[in-house]
């Protein structure tokens, strides 16, 4: 549950900053249906040792909305098009919808 302080800005608890789509676990994340996965929704970056190292990736990117990660190719799409759906995958791929804080959270421009 998100809390509203006084001036009227919602706040996001650690434990809800990403949310698994469609179980995210065996999924890969799509934009608004399972057909939507053009490249210019999310930029691929490689050699991330974990699911971990690639949420951090998002949170430190300006307008990260979410991220798909493939264990097997250490393969981490970090995703700027709202991730409303996802898609079947392989065994040791996630996807995850990113709910924090967003045009304020980081100085850098490209994700």
């Amino acid at each position: 549950v998100a809390l509203t302080v006084a001036l009227g800005v919602d706040c996001v608890t650690p434990a809800q900053e990403f949310q698994a789509v469609d179980g995210g676990r065996g999924r890969a994340c799509r934009g608004s249906n399972e057909d939507d996965y053009d490249a210019a929704h999310y930029r691929v970056h490689f050699h991330f040792d974990s699911l971990e190292a690639c949420k951090q990736h998002c949170k430190e990117a300006a307008f990260c909305t979410g991220v798909s990660f493939t264990e097997a190719t250490h393969r981490c799409e970090v995703w700027t098009r709202v991730v409303t759906t996802s898609a079947k995958a392989e065994t040791g791929s996630t996807c995850l919808r990113y709910g924090g804080p967003m045009p304020l959270r980081s100085h850098r421009f490209w994700v």
